[in-house]
């Protein structure tokens, strides 16, 4: 069975290689993640008159003057951004959503009442938290709203130098999301791996021909069926998509080996499965459908529609028990009432080969 190996692995090869870039993007995103959290700086220690797009800070959440735009879904407030210091000298904004927004909106409600000589310090300090996230650079609408707010025009160059264009997105690490988002990244690489490593294990396993394992061990093991499987597997064109001879019938199904007796063939047919993009059709997969007398039917993908043809033509011309073709009546009678389908032939033509096996020579 090495050959058929060779073939189921190759029939995962496009799998196991997409899922193993998949891995590699997530896996990058995550590590690169967890580099930014690790070598996060303290927000009150940076140097704000240089440099401050993609810092990942951590500080806290000290004083709020006032909410500069909002973000609403449904009528409801998602996230904010909000007026803070940046050290001594500056300001910048702050976005928060969810529970840090209720949080900072707490916050900027006594920073208010203290600058309105409403609430006193003690207020402020309770109402402080800690905060970690990326510093970004304001652009489009967002830094319109901020320069709207701080009535950008009327400023000096002074005071426009002390109104930054930076916003400090709460719970984001760099361009990738939340830090959530890191270890959901990471998992997913480790999960997208272990399905490529599971592909391959399964092709260099023989856990892909597992129809002809069981079937040996449906046999007893016996060395002459062995024998017989061995020689027949042995004398397959890897090129034909499908192989049988007088005994069995073999093919694949990706990287799943079909295999099967052909004595126990009962229905054969051609499909198509049409693939279209944007109602438009943009290819075709063409399969001979093998229905076996215990029920089930499995798909051998074709190249061309003619070489399914041919296929289906021949089987009907060399097998007398295999009804050949499909209609809605014939797929009906075998999903419900197999009993009935089988009558049909493949019954009959048991009939005959009995009969003839008990004629004298």
């Amino acid at each position: 069975m090495k050959d058929l190996k060779t073939k189921s692995l190759k029939k995962s090869l496009p799998l196991v290689i997409l899922f193993t870039i998949v891995a590699c993007v997530f896996l990058g995103l995550g590590i690169w993640g967890l580099t930014q959290m690790a070598g996060k700086e303290n927000f009150d220690d940076l140097d704000f008159s240089g440099e401050l797009e993609g810092k990942y800070v951590s500080g806290t959440a000290y004083f709020v003057y006032d909410y500069v735009c909002e973000e609403t879904v449904d009528g409801k407030v998602v996230s904010r951004d909000y007026l803070i210091d940046a050290g001594d000298d500056y300001y910048m904004v702050l976005h928060a959503a969810d529970d840090v927004m209720r949080k900072t909106n707490a916050l900027m409600q006594v920073s208010q009442d203290y600058m309105d000589g409403i609430g006193g310090e003690d207020a402020v300090y309770e109402k402080q938290f800690p905060i970690v996230g990326t510093i970004m650079r304001l652009t489009g609408e967002r830094l319109t709203f901020y320069h709207d707010y701080v009535c950008w025009d009327e400023l000096t160059a002074e005071e426009k130098d002390m109104c930054l264009p930076y916003v400090l997105e709460v719970d984001r690490v760099g361009n990738i999301g939340s830090g959530t988002s890191v270890y959901i990244f990471l998992v997913l690489g480790f999960v997208f791996l272990a399905a490529a490593a599971v592909f391959v294990i399964l092709a260099l396993s023989g856990r892909n021909q597992k129809m002809i394992t069981d079937y040996l061990k449906s046999q007893g093991n016996s060395e002459l069926v062995k024998s017989r499987v061995e020689s027949f597997l042995a004398s397959m064109d890897p090129k034909k998509p499908l192989y049988y001879n007088e005994q069995f019938i073999c093919g694949q199904n990706g990287a799943k080996t079909i295999f099967g007796e052909v004595d126990k063939l009962a229905w054969v047919y051609t499909k198509t499965i049409t693939h279209k993009q944007n109602f438009i059709t943009v290819g075709h997969s063409y399969y001979v459908e093998l229905g076996f007398a215990d029920g089930k039917i499995y798909d051998v993908l074709m190249k061309k529609e003619a070489e399914a043809t041919a296929y289906v033509q021949d089987i009907a011309a060399r097998f007398p028990k295999v009804v050949c073709g499909y209609t809605d009546e014939l797929s009906k009678m075998f999903r419900k009432t197999l009993p009935e389908f089988l009558k049909l032939k493949y019954y009959a033509a048991e009939q005959v080969q009995q009969a003839e096996s008990y004629m004298p020579e």
